[in-house]
C-alpha cells in the first residue's frame, strides 16, 4: 500500500513524482505528473473560496487546462476533487451520494482526454464500508489511480473529528492494500474548535494547521499498528 502525504496543498509541475503507482497500475508510464483539483458547478458547496478566475480555472478541464499544462512541460495531470470536499458533509447518505456523482463527472472529463488526464477517487469514510465499495468501484470500473483524502472527516455533526486509525476502518484499509493503490492524505485545516487554536482560527489553515493536522493523523495511524497488520512482507 502506497500512502502518500503531501504537506502543501499545491503542488509543484517540478514536484518529485517518485511517489506515484508503480508500473502494473492504471497510472503508469508518467514522464512527469501532478496533482490539481476538479470542482463541480454541481457540487459547489464542496468547492474552496476563491475568486471567479480561480473558480473558472479549477472548473475547466479541457483545451485551456492542457495549455498551461504544455506551457509548463507537464505531460499528465491527476484530477482530484477539491477540499475539504467529501470529507467535510456530516450527512453519511449525502456523502456517499456526492462522492459517487464527483467520481462520476471526473471519469466523464478524464474519458475527454485520457492520455492526459487521470483520477483520484473522492470516498465517503464517514462510512467506511461504502468508501472502500467506492474505491473499489473507481479503481476497477472507472479506471482511476487510486484516491484522495482531505483529513478527517466530520461525521454526523460539523463538529465532529474523526480519524482513520480506529478499528472500523481496518477493512477499508485491506481493501486498498488489495487493490495496490495509492492512498493520498490531503492536508486539511486543523479543527477551529480545539482548544489550542482559540482566538487564533488563522493558524489553523495551511500556516500551521495543516502540517499539524496531517502529522497527527499519520503518527495516529502508525501508532494504531495499521502498517504492521497490512504489511506485505
Amino acid at each position: 500500500m502506497d500512502f502518500l502525504i503531501l504537506w502543501k496543498p499545491y503542488s509543484s509541475p517540478k514536484r518529485n513524482t517518485s511517489g506515484l503507482p508503480s508500473p502494473g497500475s492504471n497510472c503508469d508510464h508518467f514522464p512527469q505528473a501532478d496533482l490539481r483539483y476538479l470542482t463541480n458547478p454541481h457540487i459547489s458547496k464542496c468547492g474552496a473560496p476563491g475568486g471567479p478566475e480561480f473558480q473558472h480555472s479549477l472548473q475547466e478541464i479541457g483545451n485551456a487546462r492542457i495549455a498551461e499544462m504544455d506551457r509548463v512541460g507537464l505531460d499528465v495531470c491527476i484530477l482530484s476533487l477539491v477540499g475539504d470536499g467529501i470529507q467535510a458533509i456530516p450527512s453519511v447518505s449525502e456523502a456517499i451520494r456526492t462522492a459517487q456523482k464527483a467520481n462520476d463527472h471526473l471519469a466523464e472529463q478524464i474519458a475527454k482526454n485520457p492520455k492526459r488526464f487521470k483520477g483520484f477517487a473522492a470516498l465517503p469514510l464517514q462510512d467506511p464500508q461504502a468508501a472502500a465499495q467506492e474505491l473499489t468501484r473507481c479503481v476497477r470500473d472507472l479506471g482511476f489511480c487510486g484516491a484522495l483524502v482531505n483529513g478527517y472527516s466530520q461525521i454526523g455533526s460539523p463538529d465532529s473529528t474523526v480519524f482513520y486509525d480506529l478499528p472500523q476502518y481496518r477493512d477499508f484499509w485491506a481493501t486498498v492494500q488489495q487493490l495496490d493503490v495509492p492512498f493520498y492524505l490531503h492536508p486539511r485545516s486543523a479543527p477551529a474548535n480545539q482548544p489550542a487554536y482559540e482566538g487564533h482560527r488563522w493558524s489553523t489553515g495551511s500556516i500551521w494547521g495543516f502540517t499539524s493536522e496531517t502529522a497527527i493523523h499519520a503518527l495516529r495511524l502508525m501508532g494504531s499498528g495499521l502498517f504492521d497488520d497490512l504489511s506485505k512482507a
